[in-house]
């Protein structure tokens, strides 16, 4: 099973960056966008893993010790990856939340570094909306577009991934309330 940890949004939030993601769209048909019930803000991508892999996941899901709220995960304006050079992901600049975020991914990557090989590279809570299907794609002009919009983050998603040729489909495994409760 292909998997990985994250926030998932609420159909509300999911719906306001749809419209976005309209807007854009007719401009770069060149880019492959997000589809709106992918949307989600990753926290560690596991990759292939098996049966026992699953249950050490949803265990330290359980058993992560999160702060009691919801992170309020505030958006505005677009960037892109990597920052200068040929784009290859478009996504939602993020400017308020992002402490409570990264927070959350050292707590889980302290769990899962014990079962795990982890990414090297520095987490960046953001929100995918595109990517590129060449490098080099136009991507938007980030300083041009309005965009701004909130989110709250209320659970952690385990994920299994199942690619498809029209994109990957995205199942809840297990999940867990920010508040404490499993789901």
């Amino acid at each position: 099973m292909r998997a990985f940890f994250a926030f998932p949004f609420p159909g509300e939030a999911k719906e306001e960056i749809r419209s976005v993601i309209q807007k854009l769209k007719s401009g770069y048909p060149r880019l492959k966008w997000v589809q709106s019930e992918n949307l989600h803000i990753t926290l560690h991508f596991l990759g292939d893993i098996n049966p026992g892999q699953v249950d050490i996941c949803t265990e330290i899901l359980r058993n992560i010790n999160i702060p009691g709220k919801n992170i309020k995960f505030v958006y505005r304006g677009l960037g892109r990856f990597p920052p200068k050079g040929k784009g290859r992901v478009l996504y939602l600049n993020p400017v308020s939340g992002v402490r409570e975020c990264e927070n959350i991914y050292t707590r889980l990557e302290e769990l899962l570094s014990e079962h795990f090989p982890l990414e090297k590279r520095r987490f960046s809570p953001h929100i995918t909306l595109a990517r590129a299907r060449v490098p080099g794609d136009p991507f938007p002009e980030e300083e041009k577009e309005e965009v701004s919009g909130t989110i709250r983050i209320s659970k952690i998603v385990l994920f299994e991934s199942v690619l498809k040729p029209s994109g990957p489909i995205y199942r809840e495994v297990a999940s867990r309330d920010l508040e404490g409760s499993t789901c």
